[in-house]
């Protein structure tokens, strides 16, 4: 299964260059941008020049899309849209 998106700013425009985690089982402990306990076990991927991306799904009941920032200093979690809406 493959999860994939755009990730754009509050403006409109898309974002080149973030991180996006998907975690099933994982918690995600961030500090300054990056994992405070060892390395992130789930799928993950960078946005190309138009912010879009795509990730190995895991398949599991709950999926947890988190963004990170180009630079690391903002971490959110993503809206989850209807297929087909952006």
């Amino acid at each position: 299964m493959r999860l994939g998106g755009v990730v754009m700013d509050d403006g409109g425009p898309p974002v080149a260059g973030a991180r996006v985690l998907l975690a099933t089982v994982d918690r995600i402990f961030l500090k300054d941008g990056r994992f405070e306990y060892g390395a992130f076990r789930g799928a993950s991927s960078y946005t190309d020049s138009e912010g879009r991306f795509s990730l190995r799904g895991e398949g599991g009941p709950v999926q947890k899309v988190v963004i990170v920032s180009p630079d690391g200093h903002l971490v959110w979690p993503a809206m989850q849209s209807e297929p087909g809406q952006e």
